[in-house]
């Protein structure tokens, strides 16, 4: 993703795009070769545990993507399955962040419809969460301090009582990963 969001001399002077002079698609080729390779392995193992009659201790996307063809008669294609896999791990992120910053964006020009927000979230969510008034987990906890979690030797990922003003399991904050960075 970094390689494909650097500036492109070629991008601004196209007469020299056939040159590739930083060789930014030299590297994208290269990239793109290992990331097939990977998946060609791994759709090949999948297909082979399927053919022994085996089936994987774990029912991941790819043991749900190829269940179907198989059961129904129907084979995917695997540039089409690549092609897939390729969508759901690089470009959904992405436009997730995107959305969400333009959604939040938009609320941030929009006062009034900032309010029906925040009324609904309190209206639906409510506004007491105990935890984050508790005095024995936060010193002065009424008050706001914008560092407050910046400094925690805990792992976000588990089961902390401190973190739960951010939400867990799959409802957790997705912009937590990138505070702590």
């Amino acid at each position: 993703m970094l390689e494909a969001g650097k500036p492109n001399l070629s991008d601004y002077i196209p007469i020299i795009s056939f040159m590739d002079v930083q060789g930014i698609k030299r590297r994208m080729r290269n990239y793109t070769r290992i990331m097939d390779d990977t998946f060609d392995k791994i759709i090949d193992h999948k297909l082979e545990l399927a053919k022994e009659g085996k089936s994987s201790s774990s029912n991941d996307l790819l043991d749900i993507i190829l269940g179907p063809s198989h059961d129904n008669g129907l084979e995917l294609q695997r540039h089409d399955i690549k092609a897939l896999l390729k969508d759901l791990l690089m470009a959904a992120p992405d436009t997730i962040s995107a959305t969400v910053e333009l959604a939040l964006a938009e609320l941030l020009h929009n006062p009034s419809k900032m309010t029906k927000a925040q009324q609904e979230l309190s209206n639906i969510i409510g506004k007491d969460r105990p935890i984050e008034e508790d005095p024995t987990i936060w010193a002065d906890p009424t008050s706001f301090q914008s560092g407050r979690f910046l400094d925690l030797k805990i792992d976000y990922k588990g089961h902390h009582v401190e973190l739960i003003p951010f939400g867990s399991g799959c409802r957790i904050c997705p912009g937590l990963p990138l505070a702590h960075k």
